[in-house]
C-alpha cells in the first residue's frame, strides 16, 4: 500500500509538472509541440522503440511528431520543427541533454536551429527514471495522455481529433468548450486518416510495399504513404488489413488500378491496358508476377483477402 501510495504521490507531481509546460505564448493558442513530442515518446515507450529513458532524436520519432503535428496544421504555423521541443524540454525537467563525447562545450552554447545540428552534438536526451518507470505503466500512460490533450494548448477540435488519433474516444469527459462543436464528423475522419497513416507507414517499415524505396528525412518526412485497398469513401474501413504503404508513384497506380495483388500475395499488372515509359526507373509491368514480401508482419496485420478481392473485382482494369 505505501509503495502503490509513493508511486500515485510521484505520478501526481509529473501530471502537474506536464499541465505547467513552459510554451510560447506569444500567439493566440500557446505552442503545442512540447504535448505532441511527449505524446509522440509515451506511444514509442508503449510500442517498445524506446526502452530505456534515453530518448534519441531519430527520424521514426520525428515522422510520429509530424504525424500528430497535422492536427495543429490548421492554424497556419510552418511545418511542425521536432528539434524545438526537443531541445527546450530540458527547461522543464523532462529531459536532460546529454553531447556526444568531446562536444560538452558545444552543448552549453548550441541552439536548435536545424535537427541535423542538434544530432552533431547530442547523443540522446535522458528521462529521469521515475517519469520512464511510469511511462511504462499503462495506466499511468493514460493519465499522461489525458493531462496533455487536455491542456490549453489545444483548441476543442484539435482535441477531438487526438482522441480519435488515440483511441480514446470516451475516455474521459468532454470539456464544455467542446460541447460547442457544431459536429464531430471531421474531426473523426481528420483523426482517423491520421491514425492510419502512423500505423501503417511504420508497420512497411517506411518503404513501399512494391519497389521497397524508403527515403525518410531526420525531419520525419517519408516519401511513402498510407494507402487504402478498399477505398476508404465506400468502405470506411480504416484496419491496418486495409492498408499497405506505398510511394506515390505505385500509390496512384494502385488507386488507377493499374496492379493489384493476387490471393497469394502477387502482383498482377494490367499489361495491355496502358502506355508506360520508365528508361531510368523500373517499370510497373517490371513487378507482374512478383509475390511481394510481407514476412515482416504478423498474418492478421497482412492486407486482407477480403480487401484484395474488392481492389481485383472493383479497381483493376485488367485481367487476372
Amino acid at each position: 500500500m505505501r509503495t502503490a501510495t509513493a508511486a500515485n504521490t510521484i505520478l501526481a507531481e509529473w501530471l502537474k509538472k506536464f499541465q505547467n509546460l513552459r510554451v510560447d505564448r506569444a500567439s493566440r493558442t500557446p505552442a503545442p509541440h512540447k504535448p505532441l513530442l511527449l505524446l509522440a515518446i509515451l506511444d514509442f515507450v508503449e510500442s517498445g522503440e524506446i526502452a530505456t529513458p534515453r530518448v534519441r532524436l531519430m527520424p521514426e520519432l520525428a515522422f510520429r511528431f509530424l504525424g500528430y503535428w497535422e492536427i495543429v496544421a490548421a492554424r497556419g504555423r510552418s511545418l511542425g520543427r521536432v528539434e524545438l521541443p526537443f531541445f527546450f524540454l530540458k527547461s522543464d525537467g523532462i529531459f536532460r541533454l546529454a553531447a556526444h563525447d568531446g562536444l560538452d562545450a558545444a552543448l552549453a552554447s548550441i541552439r536548435p536551429t536545424s535537427i541535423e545540428l542538434l544530432n552533431r552534438v547530442v547523443d540522446y536526451a535522458e528521462l529521469p527514471d521515475n517519469l520512464f518507470t511510469l511511462m511504462s505503466d499503462p495506466e499511468c500512460r493514460r493519465a499522461m495522455r489525458q493531462t496533455l490533450i487536455l491542456g490549453n494548448w489545444f483548441s476543442p477540435d484539435e482535441r477531438a481529433k487526438l482522441r480519435v488519433v488515440l483511441g480514446m474516444e470516451g475516455n474521459f469527459p468532454i470539456q464544455d468548450d467542446e460541447m460547442a462543436l457544431p459536429t464531430a464528423h471531421e474531426e473523426i475522419r481528420q483523426g482517423r486518416d491520421i491514425r492510419f497513416r502512423l500505423q501503417i507507414v511504420p508497420l512497411y517499415g517506411y518503404s513501399c510495399l512494391l519497389c521497397g524505396v524508403k527515403v525518410l528525412l531526420p525531419s520525419g518526412i517519408a516519401l511513402v504513404e498510407a494507402a487504402h485497398i478498399h477505398q476508404f469513401s465506400k468502405s470506411q474501413n480504416d484496419d491496418v488489413s486495409n492498408g499497405m504503404a506505398l510511394c506515390r508513384n505505385h500509390h496512384w497506380a494502385f488507386d488507377q488500378g493499374l496492379w493489384t495483388l493476387s490471393s497469394s500475395y502477387e502482383v498482377v499488372v494490367a499489361l495491355d491496358e496502358f502506355t508506360e515509359a520508365a528508361p531510368n526507373q523500373l517499370p510497373l509491368r517490371a513487378y507482374h508476377a512478383h509475390r511481394v514480401d510481407l514476412s515482416r508482419l504478423a498474418v492478421y496485420l497482412r492486407p486482407s483477402q477480403k480487401n484484395l478481392a474488392w481492389h481485383r473485382r472493383q479497381k483493376f482494369i485488367g485481367t487476372c
